[in-house]
C-alpha cells in the first residue's frame, strides 16, 4: 500500500524546482535539473559499521560542505532494522508562525522556496550497521555559514 498525504501519493507529490519555476514529482524534478539545467545529480553510497559512526561521517560533512541535513520526520521501523531521511535544511518553503509581528532576520529564511536535491537516506540493520544513499548535489542555494545555527 502507498503512502497517502492528504489524499494525494506521497511520491507524486509536487516540488518546485529551485532555479526557475517548473513544479513536478521528485523523479522528474531531477530528471528536469539534468535535462533543462545541465546538472549532474551526484549520488553515493557508503557502508558504516554502526549509526554513530554515521553520525561522525555526516558532521565531519556538514561541516566540510557548510551545509546541514536534518530529519523531518521519526525513523521508520521495518522488519529488519529502521529507515531514516535526511534532507538538507534549506530545501522547501518558508512558512511564518506568528502574526507577522516580528522581522524575518537580515540575511532571509534558511529556506529557498523550492527543492534542492541533497538528502541522505540511512537503512540501520538490526545489527546496528548502516548503509546510507547520498545526493551530494546541492542546488538553488550557496552554502555558507550565514544559515548554519551555532554548535557549542
Amino acid at each position: 500500500m502507498r503512502k497517502m498525504h492528504h489524499g494525494e501519493n506521497i511520491n507524486e507529490l509536487r516540488r518546485k524546482c529551485a532555479l526557475c519555476t517548473h513544479e513536478s514529482s521528485k523523479e522528474e524534478m531531477l530528471l528536469h535539473f539534468q535535462e533543462v539545467h545541465d546538472v549532474k545529480i551526484e549520488n553515493v553510497e557508503l557502508a558504516f559499521i554502526n549509526f554513530e559512526a554515521f553520525n561522525e561521517w555526516r558532521n565531519r560533512t556538514e561541516k566540510e560542505t557548510k551545509s546541514k541535513f536534518i530529519v523531518r520526520r521519526g525513523a521508520i521501523s521495518l522488519k529488519n532494522g529502521k529507515k531514516h531521511h535526511f534532507v538538507g535544511h534549506r530545501s522547501g518553503f518558508y512558512v511564518s508562525k506568528g502574526k507577522g509581528l516580528s522581522h524575518l532576520k537580515t540575511q532571509g529564511s534558511n529556506k529557498i522556496d523550492g527543492y534542492c536535491p541533497a538528502q541522505i537516506k540511512v537503512f540501520v540493520s538490526e545489527t546496528g550497521a548502516s548503509n546510507i544513499k547520498f545526493c551530494k548535489t546541492h542546488l538553488g542555494h550557496r552554502n555558507d555559514i550565514g544559515h548554519l545555527s551555532l554548535r557549542i
